[in-house]
């Protein structure tokens, strides 16, 4: 199996959804192929392409860097219309030439394993790709989470892995507000 990991940023850097994924390609894919889509940046406030573009290793793993083309004005977006939130989401963090990338070599893998949920290399990665998205959403009960471009992203991948139980029953009460409301 091959599988690529899609996250802002990765190695050395704080951050749970970045560590998590890190040790996801690492160390859960013994006897699969596992390669990174990231990006240059270190710190999750300025989004400065800090580290070098190109493709390094990680032990086994192919880590493919890629310059931040846009950076947030601001990652809030709760309590706005819903085009107004939308316009945020596509105002998030992305790049255009890892967006280049998976366009040309999702075909490559058998799965896109993306994280965290809230970023836009996530949700247009996800929308490029849905039916080979998997979505490790790093999912907290915070205003954001609960805005339709969000539940979207979380109806539209091919599914999700949690990292624990609380984030998988909050998804399921995602779910079930989805559901509510379509009746």
């Amino acid at each position: 199996m091959r599988l690529l990991f899609v996250t802002p940023r990765y190695g050395e850097v704080a951050g749970g959804a970045e560590r998590a994924m890190q040790g996801f390609a690492t160390r859960c894919c013994d006897g699969w192929q596992a390669e990174v889509a990231t990006t240059c940046a270190v710190d999750h406030h300025l989004w400065h392409n800090e580290l070098p573009e190109g493709t390094e290793r990680d032990g086994d793993v192919l880590v493919h860097r890629f310059p931040i083309t846009q950076r947030p004005a601001g990652l809030r977006f709760a309590g706005r219309s819903y085009l107004s939130q939308v316009a945020s989401v596509a105002g998030s963090v992305w790049s255009a030439p890892m967006q280049r990338f998976l366009a040309a070599e999702a075909g490559r893998f058998d799965a896109i394993v993306l994280a965290p949920y809230l970023l836009g290399t996530t949700f247009w990665s996800a929308a490029a790709h849905p039916g080979k998205s998997l979505l490790v959403p790093c999912l907290h009960d915070e205003p954001d989470a609960h805005t339709a471009p969000m539940r979207a992203l979380l109806g539209r991948v091919r599914g999700c892995l949690f990292l624990s139980r609380a984030e998988e029953a909050l998804f399921q009460e995602f779910i079930k507000y989805r559901q509510q409301k379509k009746q």
